[in-house]
């Protein structure tokens, strides 16, 4: 019985911690660097796109929803969708 309640936790714990890692943020583009890939929303916060990540069409002031993980300190996009 202590081996399933072990196992169940564990199973948990994993399925939650990889829930956390990604989240999403809803915005209007305030700039977008290409050479650097880095996208900031008008509400200022920043976010470096993954090389996957087409960024070419994104323009100022389109409206944009960022999938990203926080990786060393820094919002690292994975997809977005316009």
């Amino acid at each position: 019985m202590k081996k399933l309640i072990g196992a169940m936790t564990a199973i948990a714990i994993l399925a939650s911690a990889g829930a956390a890692l990604a989240d999403t943020a809803n915005g209007k583009i305030k700039s977008v660097d290409q050479t650097t890939r880095m996208i900031i929303l008008d509400n200022g916060h920043s976010y470096e796109a993954a090389k996957t990540v087409d960024i070419s069409k994104l323009k100022a002031g389109e409206s944009v929803t960022l999938t990203f993980s926080v990786v060393n300190g820094k919002n690292g996009v994975s997809s977005l969708k316009m």
